[in-house]
């Protein structure tokens, strides 16, 4: 059996094939995504780019979908060949894809840059790890989610939470997005400094207690946790929980 390594639809798909098996074939049985037409060869649906090992073709058939130029240059057609030993394959659309991809990132580099964004469905599922932590210690809470912007992704107010909470733990979120770091370190550095504690205080939603923690994913800051209607203490215990979750899902 051989290795195969198929890029098809933006994803990589590892599976094996027999020496006697089509790439194709082998993919179909293990229910991955290998482009595939009429496999007779005829209409060239099935065409790969062969990026790295070996492998036979029937020649006859696939000169009905693929020119010289394309035999010389590796594709293929997943449907009539066979593999000599393990192989690198490409979808020929991931393949025109990369070429595009290299296009935009010129201008990237020039112009625009690449962000990470937060999903509804993570922030939602910070909501509840955090309202599950706060009925575990049988209080009430307001929780926050903001994205790298500050702007609000998902909000939740727990039965008979604090309604001026509500405010406090979105000003939390931002605070902590803003500087990407916890609510709660934020008087440790400023206490000792008489002109600092006094004037920084009154910065619009500057919030220096325990509550609202940075999220963060590969070192880049891409939103905000927000919590408040307990104690400090308990309103970090909150967040940490919401922050857990996040850091988990971001690892698998």
């Amino acid at each position: 059996m051989y290795k195969v390594t198929l890029r098809a639809r933006g994803k990589q798909f590892d599976y094996n094939s027999a020496p006697d098996q089509s790439p194709l074939d082998a993919a179909r049985n293990e229910f991955i995504p290998f482009p595939v037409g009429c496999r007779r060869g005829g209409c060239g649906m099935c065409k790969v780019k062969v990026l790295n090992g070996d492998y036979e073709q029937d020649l006859v058939r696939s000169k009905e979908a693929l020119s010289d130029e394309e035999l010389e240059n590796s594709f293929a057609l997943g449907c009539c060949m066979t593999p000599k030993s393990d192989l690198d394959l490409i979808s020929i659309e991931d393949y025109e894809n990369s070429f595009q991809k290299a296009d935009i990132e010129s201008v990237e580099t020039r112009v625009l840059y690449p962000k990470y964004a937060l999903t509804q469905s993570i922030a939602l599922r910070i909501l509840e790890t955090i309202t599950n932590k706060a009925e575990e210690l049988g209080i009430k809470v307001n929780a926050a989610v903001i994205d790298d912007g500050a702007n609000l992704k998902a909000f939740i107010r727990m039965d008979e939470a604090p309604l001026l909470s509500g405010t406090i733990a979105q000003n939390k979120a931002y605070t902590s997005a803003a500087f990407g770091r916890p609510t709660h370190e934020w008087y440790s550095m400023i206490k000792d400094d008489p002109a600092l504690l006094t004037g920084i205080v009154h910065t619009d939603r500057l919030v220096v207690f325990g509550g609202g923690f940075p999220l963060i994913f590969k070192g880049i800051i891409v939103g905000g946790i927000g919590v408040s209607g307990g104690t400090s203490d308990q309103d970090v215990q909150c967040a940490l929980a919401g922050l857990k979750i996040f850091e988990e899902t971001c690892q698998k």
